[in-house]
């Protein structure tokens, strides 16, 4: 069994804490036979993992080590401890035989281990002197900060099942507004709204958010902040989550919430605003080259792809595809990518198969298919009467007049020319439909990019975030006259939480547009 040692400082040894630590497991001994004072430190040593107390005062470090962000249990060390063979341990100072026998067994060695005051050893920082990062660090989170006090009104905790609520800037702004068209909204800053008392009242609100995703993080980023700060996690952990604990960060967020934040356009709350090349999500590029080569368009170069998926399914085969419009520099115009679902035709398959099928490849391919199984659910009921569980239907209904395509991502850049998403779609569906010669049903949640989360919490936002589905609603309604498409499926989802695959659908919801 490869060792775990508990990390040392050489100030655990040169302050005295280590023997107080070997005192204090001497004098509270609740055994016969009590440990000789050298036996003590020797014990203590094992019990971290060490050899001996000479081993651990030479192993002991200036700074933290890597791989060290978890305090290591001497309970479940000493496990390890008398489960080494005897003659890797020195019995002649302390009878580890006799607790090995207690152990597990008898609740007051249990106990007796747990009650060792901890806080006393592996410790860089025993001072609590407060964490400054250092400026690189502290621009990488910028990014967080800025979203968190921005918008995103849940706080997700790690490993929680709930969620907490705390002020973001989008959620007060439409208090502090009131009444505004949008255009009105698109001339102000969000400073003209919120002035620097209450966005340092936000900040304050703000900051255990970005305390979360700071210091609840995986290995390697614990081992960033430790090379960082020169601190441990345990460190990290034990000082105030407040000002007097992080001082630089706190004045660093303080800045660029004054200096940057605040003077941004105020409908930046909400909406995203495009990249360079015209995207709000930058795609990839598919390569046009050999197989994949283009065809020639009045719009540019129209290039696709699809790639059969490796799923576990035995009833549905799926397959990512992918299609783009390019100009004559090779530069992306509109691109679209889903998946095409094939299912059996004249056999019986539950719609469990079916999400079960998806479930492998992604969430978003779950809540499409989702809008699908409501709509069949309608149309049972309003045929026979019958309410049947969208768990029970049976595929049939869909797969035995064609198969099935997803959209799940869409985007034209605002450099190519309006109609050229619908142009990619159709050809999209025509190569398609030459590929596997047969008709299909499109499905999709319309989602316009440019607008954030909280853009439902704002009336006036929502309202138009509402105008823009419908004018999205038009161009997928023009699919219709493409006579290899059999049906559409569309819903607006405007707010997305993710709990998980199966209940994903909350928030404000626009009715379907396609029945």
């Amino acid at each position: 069994m490869q060792d775990r040692k508990l990390p040392l400082s050489t100030s655990d040894f040169r302050s005295g804490r280590f023997d107080a630590l070997a005192i204090f497991v001497r004098q509270t001994w609740p055994f016969s036979k009590r440990p000789t004072p050298e036996g003590a430190l020797d014990l203590v040593a094992q019990t971290f993992g060490y050899s001996d107390y000479l081993d651990a005062a030479r192993c002991a470090t200036e700074r933290p080590m890597p791989n060290h962000s978890m305090l290591i249990n001497p309970v479940s060390n000493l496990t390890r401890l008398l489960n080494l063979p005897k003659k890797d341990l020195d019995m002649s100072r302390f009878d580890l035989g006799m607790l090995a026998q207690a152990f597990g067994s008898d609740p007051e060695v249990n106990e007796f281990f747990k009650s060792w005051p901890m806080h006393l050893i592996s410790r860089w920082n025993f001072d609590n002197a407060p964490c400054n990062f250092q400026t690189t660090f502290l621009g990488e989170l910028e990014p967080a900060f800025e979203r968190a006090w921005s918008n995103n009104s849940k706080e997700k905790q790690p490993f929680a099942t709930v969620t907490k609520n705390y002020t973001s800037a989008a959620s007060i702004v439409p208090a502090l507004v009131g009444e505004k068209t949008i255009d009105e909204l698109r001339k102000l800053r969000i400073i003209d709204i919120i002035d620097e008392q209450v966005a340092e009242a936000i900040l304050q609100d703000t900051m255990p958010v970005l305390f979360s995703e700071i210091l609840c993080v995986n290995e390697t980023s614990a081992n960033d902040l430790i090379e960082n700060t020169g601190l441990s996690m345990k460190d990290l952990w034990s000082l105030p989550r407040n000002e007097s604990g992080f001082p630089n960060l706190y004045q660093h967020m303080r800045t660029v919430l004054n200096e940057v934040i605040l003077n941004r356009p105020l409908m930046s709350l909400y909406e995203l605003s495009r990249s360079d090349d015209g995207f709000y999500y930058t795609p990839y590029a598919i390569d046009s080259s050999g197989s994949k080569r283009g065809e020639a368009l009045e719009e540019g170069t129209f290039v696709f792809d699809v790639v059969r998926d490796e799923i576990e399914n035995d009833v549905f085969r799926t397959y990512t595809w992918y299609g783009q419009i390019q100009n004559e520099f090779g530069a992306i115009m509109a691109y679209v990518t889903g998946t095409y679902i094939a299912g059996p035709a004249q056999e019986d398959a539950s719609s469990m198969d079916l999400i079960s099928a998806l479930d492998e490849m992604s969430d978003r391919d779950v809540e499409i298919i989702d809008i699908v199984l409501d709509s069949l659910q309608h149309e049972i009921l309003e045929n026979s009467g019958d309410v049947v569980n969208k768990s029970d239907i049976n595929t049939r209904l869909l797969f035995n007049f064609g198969n099935m395509i997803t959209i799940s991502e869409w985007e034209r850049s605002e450099n190519a020319t309006h109609g050229i998403g619908i142009t990619l779609l159709n050809c999209c569906i025509d190569r398609l439909k030459k590929s596997f010669k047969r008709n299909m049903h499109v499905a999709t949640i319309i989602n316009p990019y440019q607008y954030k989360n909280d853009s439902g919490l704002f009336s006036t936002v929502a309202e138009q975030r509402i105008v823009d589905v419908k004018k999205v609603v038009v161009q997928l309604s023009k699919l219709r006259a493409n006579s290899s498409v059999l049906n559409i499926y569309a819903r607006s989802q405007i707010l997305e939480d993710t709990e998980n695959t199966f209940h994903k659908y909350c928030g404000e919801q626009v009715d379907s547009f396609f029945q």
